[in-house]
């Protein structure tokens, strides 16, 4: 916050305590020499539509079309949490995915089956149901959106009384909201370890929250990039025997029609080129 008081003491017209739209523009251009150091330019904004934003904001925040620095310090925390992750969604490096694949294989491992009495064998027919039940859900427009909406209505009922985010203690809750619907698809549920399971949430956080607690916006925006870049190696889909037997059949096909691009080389040279690739 220093850093934007400093900006914004330096951007004041004299006599003035507050900062209108002519002022605000010239924001990006205290920014522009150290984003052209660290990412080798930086962006232009559009007079029109970025003043409708401000306009949008200063009606909301501010006071006659202008901002105090409360006011527009103010908007921050709204912005950053309903916003900016529709907006503008994090974007993880691959060093940052690897971290959170590995913390997320982790919290995998350490957990537990309820049904203390299941074989081994018994649980992954189990958990496979339960894939096999998410993955049919996600396949239709339709049942995305089910998803989504039975997704919501959990976030709602562990925030606490009058708060529309949620921490870890709040996030841990969400295992027994769905802990009766899976016992009765698959006869048990997954128990999560507390510590490999936090350290895995507190990595999400960091990177799509606010102040160790996420909003259903960051939640929600967290879980594209976790279903997209992360799950699959967590949980990598399985594959029945009638499914890789297809498979087998399809590929091996495909690789009795492909053709050496060298129509001249023989089966002999062709075979060494193979090799070398």
């Amino acid at each position: 916050m220093d850093s934007l008081t400093e900006i914004w003491n330096g951007l004041k017209v004299p006599g003035q305590d507050t900062l209108g739209w002519d002022e605000m523009r010239k924001m990006q251009f205290h920014y522009a020499p150290m984003h052209d150091q660290i990412a080798g330019g930086h962006w232009i904004w559009d007079d029109v539509t970025a003043k409708a934003q401000y306009d949008f904001g200063v009606a909301l925040f501010g006071c006659d079309g202008r901002y105090t620095k409360t006011q527009w310090f103010a908007t921050f925390v709204p912005y950053l949490c309903y916003v900016k992750p529709v907006v503008e969604p994090n974007v993880l490096l691959p060093a940052q995915v690897e971290e959170w694949i590995k913390l997320s294989q982790t919290a995998s491992n350490a957990r537990t089956w309820s049904v203390k009495s299941a074989t081994p064998e018994q649980v992954k027919e189990a958990s496979m149901k339960l894939k096999a039940m998410r993955e049919k859900v996600m396949s239709t427009p339709e049942g995305r959106k089910e998803m989504m909406d039975s997704l919501a209505k959990a976030f709602k009922e562990i925030c606490p009384p009058g708060d529309i985010s949620a921490g870890w203690e709040d996030m841990r809750k969400m295992e027994k909201n769905f802990a009766p619907m899976h016992d009765k698809m698959a006869g048990g549920h997954w128990v999560w370890d507390d510590v490999t399971a936090k350290a895995s949430f507190d990595f999400q956080v960091k990177k799509f929250g606010t102040g160790g607690r996420m909003t259903m916006t960051q939640w929600f925006s967290s879980l594209e990039i976790f279903f997209a870049e992360v799950n699959p190696f967590v949980n990598p889909k399985e594959l029945t025997k009638e499914q890789i037997k297809e498979w087998i059949k399809v590929t091996k096909a495909s690789y009795e029609a492909r053709k050496w691009s060298d129509s001249k080389c023989t089966a002999v040279e062709v075979r060494e080129g193979n090799t070398k690739i």
